[in-house]
């Protein structure tokens, strides 16, 4: 469960940095003290494996290329990844 819910937070870090321009230690800090664990405007935020949300969050940004080559490899003709909202 703890390992699930890391997964959601990297994923809704990301999506933090992506929209707000937040760097990677910026997001780390915002949600392992603001979100992870929390309730925020009434929505329950489960406890996380912290570590693994902070290997997960810096693996992707570390392999960034790489994961969005082979997103864009996976998407349909027509809709390269810098088209996907």
């Amino acid at each position: 469960a703890e390992r699930s819910a890391a997964r959601l937070a990297a994923v809704q870090a990301l999506y933090q940095m992506e929209v707000g321009g937040k760097g990677l230690v910026d997001a780390m800090a915002e949600f392992e003290a603001f979100w992870i664990g929390r309730e925020v405007e009434g929505i329950a935020f489960e406890a996380a494996d912290e570590d693994f949300f902070r290997d997960l969050l810096a693996g992707v940004v570390r392999e960034q290329r790489a994961i969005d080559s082979r997103i864009d490899a996976a998407l349909s003709s027509g809709w390269p990844l810098r088209r996907v909202e």
